[in-house]
């Protein structure tokens, strides 16, 4: 990569170089970049700061576009408990180990589109919650696998795969009443609260949700699960020699939650003859997103 773009793309989200070069381009460049010396004299009469600073704005911004569509419940409360520097520092870890990177194509990458930042946003978010406020992380991986499952419905192949669920689905548990929470972030949200409101008004209420997210006839889908559906589902699915029982499997497979059941399921004969008190429940409501 030619050394003048490596500098632009530094200026854009590197606070102290850009002070330097504010102070002193000459030297600012000589201090970083040694090896380009001679390209000084390209950022003598054009590269202005307040130029430099507004595209690390609209960085800053896209970053943050990003986010609110991926995070449609959770981004405010990124803002609300991690602030506005989070995306700037977001957006500094990812040059620099684009920076690192030896592919000319991903050192020219920009971090705007989904698949890209999505998984960054996560791994930051983790690194920087609390235990008071690490329940926004599981806000976080309902809002990840409604979005990513709809970019699987779309044609897009799935990040991670996790047979023998549907391609694009996951498996998530709650120790709150998210659905509650759900409700009351759109609430905020429809009334354009600060994010700090989120923070006094967002508090997770007693109570658990099991929740499966899928691609299926294209659309995402959300099934409720019982706790005992839910674990007798992740026990097969993480051990063959934990069958779910044939009832759960012919189930699973009607509603489109697995593609192959067949080695979750254990043989007919094992199987008891009583019917599951109910099936698992299909939630039918319009998607909060």
């Amino acid at each position: 990569m030619r050394a003048a773009y490596e500098i632009v793309q530094r200026l854009m989200w590197d606070f102290s170089f850009r002070a330097e070069f504010h102070q002193d381009r000459k030297e600012a460049i000589a201090k970083h970049f040694p090896e380009a010396r001679g390209e000084a004299i390209l950022f003598g009469e054009t590269a202005k700061l307040y130029g430099l600073e507004e595209e690390a704005y609209r960085r800053a911004a896209a970053l943050q576009r990003t986010s609110k569509a991926i995070f449609e419940h959770s981004h405010p409360l990124i803002l609300s408990f991690f602030g506005t520097q989070f995306f700037y520092r977001l957006l500094a870890n990812f040059f620099a180990r684009v920076a690192e990177d030896a592919s000319p194509s991903i050192r020219i990458l920009e971090p705007f589109d989904g698949y890209v930042v999505g998984p960054h946003i996560i791994e930051q978010a983790k690194e920087l919650a609390s235990r008071s406020n690490s329940w926004v992380l599981e806000v976080m991986s309902y809002d990840w696998a409604i979005w990513h499952a709809g970019r699987v419905v779309q044609g897009w192949p799935p990040l991670a795969k996790t047979p023998p669920l549907t391609e694009g689905g996951a498996l998530l548990a709650f120790d709150f009443d998210v659905k509650s929470m759900l409700r009351e972030i759109k609430r905020l949200n429809s009334c354009s609260v600060a994010s700090d409101f989120y923070k006094e008004r967002i508090v997770p209420g007693t109570g658990s949700e099991y929740l499966a997210i899928y691609p299926s006839d294209g659309s995402v889908a959300v099934a409720t699960l019982d706790k005992s559906h839910y674990d007798e589902l992740s026990r097969a699915i993480q051990d063959h020699n934990s069958p779910a029982r044939l009832e759960v499997c012919s189930v699973l497979e009607r509603i489109g939650l697995v593609a192959n059941a067949s080695f979750l399921c254990c043989s007919r004969e094992a199987s008891d003859e009583a019917r599951l008190s109910g099936e698992l429940p299909r939630v039918v409501e319009p998607q909060p997103h």
